[in-house]
């Protein structure tokens, strides 16, 4: 299980030394960390170090995960795994079908129309998560129309600085560089 997985269902972090010879528990154990952590690890680290007090992006059963490339898949099956109720949702027809398997809920729709979320049950999540990282316009848009249905807690995933600036300036709650 990766560090974002971990760091997402089991929002805590990092025991602290004092806690070092306290027994462990079934969390710590499956997100125990290799002692050299690899590239994707340490980008994971740089992602969620940021991370306020109290707020998780597992802490609601209810997630949407629009934009199902490779992160937003692996972010979806990962809550699925831990027991989350997820809804996909993606504008390729292709890409909603080979997900239909392994997904309760995975569906095809434009999600920069707002009126296609709303439709869709989007402000009924109480958490979001942009996962489109090729098409700049589409992610900032898509962010934009969440804001605008009220989300509580919108999660977007940036591919450059610039990226990230105009996310939080739209009013993402937590800009992610996963890769």
């Amino acid at each position: 299980i990766s560090l974002a997985a971990c760091r997402l269902a089991h929002p805590a972090g990092p025991r602290p030394r004092s806690e070092a010879n306290a027994p462990e528990s079934a969390a710590s154990r499956r997100c125990r960390l290799p002692k050299r952590a690899s590239a994707s690890c340490a980008s994971a680290t740089a992602a969620t170090a940021t991370r306020t007090k109290g707020r998780s992006l597992a802490s609601n059963d209810q997630t949407l995960v629009i934009g199902l490339g490779r992160f937003g898949r692996a972010l979806a099956a990962t809550l699925g795994d831990l027991g989350k109720e997820v809804m996909g949702v993606d504008a390729s027809a292709q890409i909603v079908q080979d997900c239909a398997p392994t997904m309760t809920h995975v569906v095809r729709a434009d999600s920069t129309d707002a009126e296609a979320l709303r439709q869709l049950g989007a402000a009924d999540f109480g958490t979001a998560v942009v996962a489109i990282g090729s098409d700049i316009q589409a992610s900032i848009l898509t962010t934009y129309a969440l804001v605008d249905l009220e989300i509580p807690r919108i999660w977007a995933k940036a591919i450059t600085a610039e990226h990230g600036a105009i996310l939080q300036r739209v009013g993402a709650h937590r800009v992610i560089f996963p890769e």
